[in-house]
């Protein structure tokens, strides 16, 4: 059981994200968050359920540091509230 957040990010680059602040749209462009982008909570991984919360505003910003990528977050949902977060790490290439 756990929750984590998806985000539909879209870069201008065809090899993978570039920095800069992606903002909410309702078509795929160059840094854009589009639809599709939502928070899961507890999610069961061995029955596939959830509470689905689908993101209808938001920005993220991307800054890459050599190979250590930050994602700061902030989601809005219909009912107005908001999610905010932050993860470092490695991008792998899938």
């Amino acid at each position: 059981m756990g929750d984590y957040v998806y985000l539909d990010l879209n870069s201008i680059s065809t090899t993978g994200l570039v920095a800069g602040t992606y903002n909410w749209s309702n078509s795929r462009t160059g840094f854009s968050i589009v639809p599709g982008s939502a928070t899961y909570l507890n999610y069961d991984f061995s029955a596939f359920t959830e509470t689905t919360l689908a993101a209808t505003a938001g920005t993220v910003d991307i800054a890459i540091s050599s190979t250590e990528t930050t994602v700061t977050f902030s989601l809005t949902f219909a009912d107005g509230k908001t999610v905010t977060g932050e993860w470092k790490g490695v991008l792998d290439t899938l």
